[in-house]
């Protein structure tokens, strides 16, 4: 069916952008139903090109890329957030007891969640000894 289409489409549309275009759209619509004969349409039609320089395909692509840099960016934002949390953590420990146990780092270091490591800090500043603020860290599973 997708041939066929393609056929009325190149007889039917004299601007070749425009058929560029239209046939791209129906082999998308056409992806719907079989997702390899709409792809094996574009390569033996060496179409994948001028998908790509259509409208739509370049506005899904950038909004693709939007999203991805955004979950990027976030991702990026809160390792920050942790690493500085550790860091800050490592600081206090050391200046209130000196230096940080390879095992309690380890351990401090296997948390991922900053509220987690706010609470480590809190419990830190009022901990009166090592073991009081150990037996409030998780052991690594």
């Amino acid at each position: 069916m997708l041939e066929a289409s393609s056929g009325v489409i190149e007889a039917g549309v004299q601007s070749s952008q425009e058929r560029n275009e239209v046939l791209a759209v129906t082999a998308l619509l056409a992806s719907l139903k079989d997702v390899r004969v709409a792809t094996a349409f574009f390569r033996r039609r060496a179409m994948l090109n001028l998908l790509q320089e259509t409208p739509l395909f370049q506005e899904l692509t950038r909004d693709i890329v939007e999203q991805a840099e955004q979950r990027g960016e976030q991702r990026g934002e809160q390792r920050g957030r942790i690493v500085g949390r550790l860091q800050l953590l490592q600081r206090l420990f050391e200046h209130k007891f000196g230096p940080l146990p390879e095992e309690l780092q380890e351990s401090l270091e296997a948390i991922a969640d900053v509220a987690e490591l706010d609470r480590l800090a809190l419990i830190l500043i009022d901990a009166p000894d090592v073991e009081t603020f150990k037996s409030q860290v998780q052991p690594i599973a």
